[in-house]
């Protein structure tokens, strides 16, 4: 039974349609959100000034860690992790960086550490 509304359409174009409206439905949500390899590498280079600037004193310039702080290269741990540690730092070793560092600086810095091997 078709409504009075819905023009009768050619077969072809339903199912041409149909392969679109599955197309989109099968698509990630997220997907077209996806980090160019352009941004990535933009925001790999925002946090590198970034580790420079605030981290590498400490953390050494491949980020392989001093005597006085760890390895970052290769770190393991989840982002929310390294976010903590960065905001909240650890009282007598690392400075927390909360209110001097936005959201978007810490993203930086988490791809930057993520591109240490």
């Amino acid at each position: 039974m078709r409504l009075l509304l819905m023009p009768k359409l050619d077969p072809r174009l339903t199912g041409l349609l149909a392969t679109a409206l599955l197309a989109v439905a099968l698509c990630p949500i997220g997907a077209a959100s996806a980090p160019k390899p352009s941004s990535k590498a933009k925001l790999i280079k925002a946090g590198k000034a970034l580790y420079v600037k605030n981290c590498q004193t400490c953390h050494a310039a491949d980020g392989k860690g001093t005597t006085d702080a760890p390895k970052l290269a290769g770190i393991k741990a989840s982002d929310a992790r390294i976010t903590k540690m960065i905001r909240n730092g650890k009282q007598g070793q690392m400075p927390a960086f909360r209110g001097k560092l936005k959201d978007a600086d810490i993203k930086a810095l988490i791809a930057y550490l993520r591109s240490l091997k």
